[in-house]
């Protein structure tokens, strides 16, 4: 629907696509949307080919029609990067009510220290603050178009979850909910309107924050810090990937592998406490 749709590459059988079909569709596909159309893109040729209705998979005749590299490592924010943003995206601007300013304000907090999606962020209710400092993640904003979203599943069974957060955190949104009157089965966080918050108007309140204050950042680099901050004290893999719910570990390691400490210091220096405790006779 989003890439191919309407085009000449979507109007024409799939029997007949040729890379010539290919390459003048590719031409037109925004950058921002090259991996996903790609990916459409080769799922639907492979499919063709095992069911017979192609000889071949014309895409892999087109050199220039790749997916782009697999981006650097995100650099993780620190507390006081975090909180610096948190204070931009609250401050007082003209024209910006109250609500926006402490809306976007605890964005900030709830993608840097609680590790959600975009789209999980924005999905909240007053009904998923638990008792016990705890939020139960079990929707998100999907985008449709861009203007139009709607509230869906998670990216993943293991998406649903529910994270203990710090307790500062939880009365702040608790606090929000009550002020501004948010009914217990709506989202805490909207836009113009009580329209949906997708992913991209998340990352643009992030990112004009991040201006403010000279940081290039995104909600992906936010949920990132959290798992980083985790991890800096000592969280394990399997707890990060509950945090951050993940369906397999191997995700897990594979996203944010290089953030646990890879010299053996940690495990040398449990070592070196056990001998010592024998040698003081504990």
């Amino acid at each position: 629907r989003l890439y191919i749709d309407g085009t000449e590459l979507g109007k024409t059988p799939v029997g007949s696509l040729t890379p010539d079909h290919i390459n003048r569709w590719w031409a037109r596909v925004k950058d921002s949307g090259r991996n996903n159309a790609h990916q459409v893109l080769s799922k639907v040729l492979q499919g063709a080919v095992l069911l017979g209705d192609r000889p071949d998979n014309p895409l892999k005749r087109c050199p220039d029609v790749k997916r782009k590299r697999k981006r650097t490592e995100v650099e993780p924010l620190t507390v006081a990067e975090i909180e610096a943003l948190a204070d931009a995206a609250g401050a007082e601007r003209r024209g910006v009510s109250e609500y926006v300013r402490e809306r976007d304000r605890l964005l900030v907090l709830v993608l840097g220290y609680a590790g959600l999606r975009a789209g999980e962020a924005a999905a909240l209710r007053p009904s998923d603050l638990v008792n016990g400092c705890r939020l139960r993640v079990h929707r998100a904003v999907n985008k449709v178009t861009r203007e139009d979203a709607y509230v869906g599943e998670p990216k993943s069974d293991a998406g649903k979850r529910t994270v203990t957060v710090a307790c500062s955190l939880w009365d702040d949104l608790r606090a929000f909910a009550v002020r501004f009157d948010v009914p217990a089965t709506a989202v805490l966080f909207h836009g113009k309107d009580d329209a949906l918050l997708h992913h991209q108007a998340v990352n643009h309140v992030i990112s004009g924050a991040g201006e403010r204050i000279g940081l290039d950042v995104n909600s992906h680099q936010l949920r990132h810090s959290a798992v980083s901050l985790l991890i800096d004290g000592g969280a394990n893999p399997r707890q990060v990937q509950t945090f951050v719910g993940h369906s397999d570990i191997r995700m897990t390691l594979g996203t944010y592998g290089h953030l646990f400490d890879q010299s053996g210091q940690d495990l040398a220096n449990i070592m070196e406490n056990l001998r010592e405790q024998h040698r003081n006779g504990d």
